[in-house]
C-alpha cells in the first residue's frame, strides 16, 4: 500500500484545476459501477468512453453529486459493528470519529461523523482517514468508506471555493484532508481493486454519486 501512496501523492494531474481533478475521480468511480452494471468483468475500452462521458456530464451538472443524507442514513441503521475494521461491536460501545479530524477543521455534523470502535478511532486520531487506511491499515477503505470521504472532499471544496483553484495550490494549504487523495483512483491497483469490489456487490449499493 505504501507504493499505492507514493503514486497517489506524486501523480501529475491531468486537469489544472482542483475540481476537474476531483469530478475525474467521480467519473472514474461512476464508471467502476456502471461497467458492472452493464455485464462487464474487465476495464477496456469502455471504461474510458464512460469515464469522460461522466466527466463532462459532472462538468456541465447534467449529472449531479447528491448530498450525505443517503449515507446517513445508513451510518444511523448499521448493525453493531465498526465502519473500519468491520469488527463486531455493542452499538453502545462504538464511538464517533470525525472523518476530517476536528483539529484541522473538523465539524461535528453528522456528515463527519462515523461510527467504529475505540481502536479504530485512538489509531487514526488526527491522521487524515486515506493515510491511515493505506500507511497504517495497509489496506483500501471500503468503497462506503471512500465514496463518503470523497463525497465530503467534494462539498468542503464547494462550500471553501477549491473547485476552481489549482491543484498545485490546493495542494499548499492547511486542510482537514489531503487533496492528494483525489488522484488514488488514477492508481491503477486501486482501480483495479474497486472494481473487484463492485463486481463482488453488484455494482449497486457503493455507488458515490
Amino acid at each position: 500500500m505504501k507504493e499505492v501512496y507514493e503514486d497517489m501523492m506524486t501523480m501529475t494531474p491531468k486537469f489544472s484545476t482542483f475540481g476537474d481533478n476531483l469530478l475525474w475521480c467521480y467519473a472514474t468511480w461512476q464508471t467502476l459501477y456502471t461497467l458492472v452494471n452493464t455485464g462487464e468483468t474487465q476495464l477496456g475500452k469502455k471504461f474510458y468512453m464512460f469515464r469522460t462521458i461522466f466527466f463532462n456530464k459532472f462538468k456541465t451538472r447534467k449529472q449531479r453529486i447528491s448530498d450525505l443524507y443517503n449515507q446517513n442514513k445508513i451510518k444511523l441503521k448499521a448493525g453493531d459493528y465498526c465502519f473500519y475494521c468491520g469488527a463486531e461491536i455493542p452499538k453502545e460501545n462504538l464511538t464517533a470519529d470525525h472523518v476530517f479530524p476536528r483539529i484541522k477543521g473538523g465539524t461535528n455534523d453528522m456528515d463527519n461523523i462515523i461510527f467504529v470502535c475505540k481502536s479504530c478511532n485512538s489509531s487514526k486520531g488526527k491522521k487524515d482517514l486515506l493515510e491511515w487506511f493505506l500507511l497504517n491499515r495497509e489496506q483500501f477503505p471500503s468503497p462506503f468508506i471512500l465514496g463518503h470521504y470523497l463525497r465530503q472532499i467534494y462539498f468542503y471544496a464547494i462550500e471553501h471555493g477549491l473547485m476552481e483553484q489549482k491543484y498545485e495550490d490546493v495542494c499548499l494549504l492547511d486542510l482537514p484532508f489531503n487533496p492528494r487523495s483525489i488522484m488514488l483512483l488514477g492508481n491503477q491497483i486501486a482501480r483495479n481493486h474497486y472494481f473487484k469490489e463492485a463486481i463482488e456487490y453488484g455494482g449497486k449499493d457503493s455507488e458515490i454519486r
